[in-house]
């Protein structure tokens, strides 16, 4: 989901470094269980926890590539 929302490149780059943060927050929005399974539940077994932990550093890695790919940084 995340990934498939970031768009082409014929948008202005701000807006393909910030489409995988939209597409997190959109999916809480749509779905706040998921936010709490995601960011609060998952926290109280180890295997969940691990693969939180997994998602997250995924997440910020994506976010960094699409904005150095796109944004001057």
């Amino acid at each position: 989901v995340i990934t498939s929302a970031i768009p082409d490149d014929t948008v202005a780059p701000q807006e393909l470094a910030y489409a995988p943060i939209k597409a997190l927050v959109q999916v809480i929005e749509n779905d706040p269980s998921m936010a709490r399974i995601l960011f609060v539940e998952s926290g109280a077994e180890p295997l969940l926890r691990q693969l939180r932990s997994e998602l997250m550093t995924e997440f910020a890695e994506l976010v960094l590539r699409e904005a150095r790919l796109h944004l001057d940084i």
